[in-house]
């Protein structure tokens, strides 16, 4: 990463998850946009429908073969064992 110019971009997305930039700390602002981008993150994993899963695998490839369906939730899928 960048440091600099990256967290001035990660930064701009805290309005997004309602968070004012004016008003709150930047290092909060960013803890909470790495937070929210994990959460998505982890969502794509999970749901196989899921709107973010074409960008995880964007940024990180295929990754199918490392999950398996989720017997408890039939959307989900888990980390293979």
């Amino acid at each position: 990463m960048n440091s600099d110019r990256d967290l001035r971009f990660l930064r701009v997305l805290g309005p997004a998850i309602g968070l004012d930039l004016a008003a709150d700390d930047v290092p909060k602002v960013l803890a909470k946009v790495i937070e929210h981008l994990a959460a998505s993150a982890a969502d794509g994993v999970r749901r196989p429908g899921a709107w973010e899963r074409s960008w995880v695998e964007q940024a990180f490839g295929d990754f199918s073969d490392k999950v398996e369906p989720d017997p408890e939730v039939r959307w989900h899928v888990r980390p293979r064992c």
